[in-house]
């Protein structure tokens, strides 16, 4: 559900982003390891900062790269 209302700004992104796509998803990657790390290794921050009582796991930021790469791979070149 989350991919479904963020689509239109994920879209705009990769749009804007036509010619670089290899920054965004090095920018990207280096981001979903920060996340993961932080995750990983502050637990009880993550679970307490999650919104609405979902796990932290559940939330787009922790896997907007696998997002960003799909829709790179799926955006006509």
């Amino acid at each position: 559900m989350q991919i479904y209302l963020l689509f239109p700004l994920i879209e705009r992104l990769i749009r804007a982003t036509a010619h670089h796509h290899a920054i965004l998803l090095a920018v990207s990657a280096a981001l979903q390891l920060a996340i993961l790390t932080y995750q990983m290794y502050f637990p009880a921050q993550t679970r307490l900062a999650a919104a609405g009582g979902e796990p932290p796991d559940a939330l787009i930021v922790s896997y907007q790269f696998y997002v960003l790469l799909g829709t790179v791979a799926a955006f006509p070149s």
